[in-house]
């Protein structure tokens, strides 16, 4: 029934409503106060107290002990100078992963995800295939992986025998090859990564909303980009701007197929080496956190395009 303006009922209504508000906003803010004391903790406790040491390193000489910026000197000096392209290899492979994760992310959300959402043929067989790689261990899967590819694998087998008489050369030997291997590997056994939350995500829609774009003619490609995505963009958002978090840690299977050799490292795992091979930590430290401080706007710049393209949709 639709209350007349001004009359005691309406009243009573928006005056029961406003009290009621009251103690709501007023748990609302105190949560939100909650959670950024908590964040505010966790950044303290979890960043600077773990990585006190490391950024001490970061402006220690290794050599003379001696206190300064000399190491991000000497990084500075790996991005210059043409002897010295270690730096730069290093973000160059780093580079390569992180947009080869950010292309399957959106793969893995629409032409994933989606379709089987959609409940396309064997969709149940195609969601068990798509997952059991990650319930798998990581080194059984980049083993497996690895000696297929291996010049006396099954595939060098049928090469052998059913092609042109001549086994797979050793893919892992040179830098172009390898890196094609490994970006095959991420490709494959990540493109279910987030399967199980983007499909709890999708089911969340409500029906009503699907169901009254199919009574238009609604195709599923533009309910995908005009339903979907905008009821979802809080999630797809979020996992968005998290990416960026690891922009300069993106990498691959290095250690379990070249160990970084042929010039495959990433930047994360030349510091690795450098603590492992070389027992180095000052001049690591102070790549790690070079990188973190150029992350950190990077990651936040994201976050504030990400927020104007769609606003969330509350449902």
């Amino acid at each position: 029934m639709r209350l007349k303006k001004g009359t005691w009922i309406k009243a009573f209504f928006d005056k029961y409503n406003h009290d009621m508000a009251k103690p709501l906003q007023k748990h609302k803010y105190i949560f939100v106060y909650l959670m950024c004391i908590e964040a505010v903790a966790g950044l303290i406790v979890w960043y600077f107290c773990v990585n006190i040491n490391s950024i001490l390193y970061a402006f220690q000489d290794e050599l003379t002990g001696e206190w300064g910026i000399s190491n991000f000197v000497r990084l500075f000096k790996d991005f210059g100078t043409s002897g010295a392209q270690t730096m730069r290899i290093a973000l160059e492979n780093t580079g390569i992963y992180f947009v080869m994760c950010s292309i399957i992310m959106p793969l893995s959300i629409y032409f994933v995800a989606f379709f089987l959402y959609k409940k396309i043929l064997f969709n149940q067989f195609i969601l068990v295939v798509m997952y059991l790689p990650g319930i798998v261990s990581m080194i059984v899967l980049s083993t497996l992986f690895k000696n297929m590819l291996s010049p006396v694998g099954p595939i060098s087998y049928f090469k052998v025998f059913y092609g042109d008489g001549q086994p797979l050369p050793d893919l892992l030997s040179s830098k172009w090859s390898a890196h094609a291997v490994m970006l095959a590997y991420v490709f494959i056994f990540t493109l279910n990564g987030n399967l199980l939350l983007w499909l709890g995500t999708f089911k969340r829609i409500p029906d009503s909303v699907i169901e009254a774009g199919e009574l238009d003619g609604i195709t599923p490609f533009k309910e995908l980009f005009y339903v979907v995505t905008p009821m979802t963009w809080g999630t797809i958002s979020t996992l968005f701007i998290l990416s960026f978090v690891g922009i300069f840690s993106a990498g691959g299977p290095q250690f379990y197929f070249t160990n970084g050799n042929y010039d495959t490292y990433t930047i994360s795992y030349w510091i690795f080496l450098q603590v492992k091979d070389h027992s180095s930590y000052n001049y690591p430290c102070a790549v790690g956190l070079f990188f973190t401080a150029i992350g950190l706007p990077v990651t936040l710049l994201v976050w504030k395009i990400a927020d104007k393209i769609q606003d969330t949709i509350e449902y």
